[in-house]
């Protein structure tokens, strides 16, 4: 089987859920958050060993300066806090 040239991370909480990851287009792996860690180290651990990936696609909520995810919220100051550790 090939490998996804993309991935999609869908949050657990968006609308429609099931109709969004019925939908995924082939060459896209759909990568279900979980709304019980954190989402950056999932991320991380999701992409390492994909080294030529075209796309990294995420689905959540957002607002100015941030994605809400269910299991906390992307910011600058989040970022750099995950970025750390």
């Amino acid at each position: 089987m090939a490998r996804a040239s993309e991935i999609l991370f869908v949050d657990p909480s968006i609308s429609d859920l099931e109709t969004v990851l019925s939908n995924v287009r082939p060459g896209v792996e759909a990568i279900l958050v979980d709304g019980r860690q954190a989402p950056a180290a999932q991320m991380a651990a999701a992409l390492r060993g994909h080294e030529e990936l075209h796309a990294v696609h995420i689905i959540a909520h957002g607002a100015p300066g941030r994605v809400v995810f269910a299991s906390g919220e992307w910011s600058v100051g989040t970022l750099k806090g995950a970025a750390e550790e």
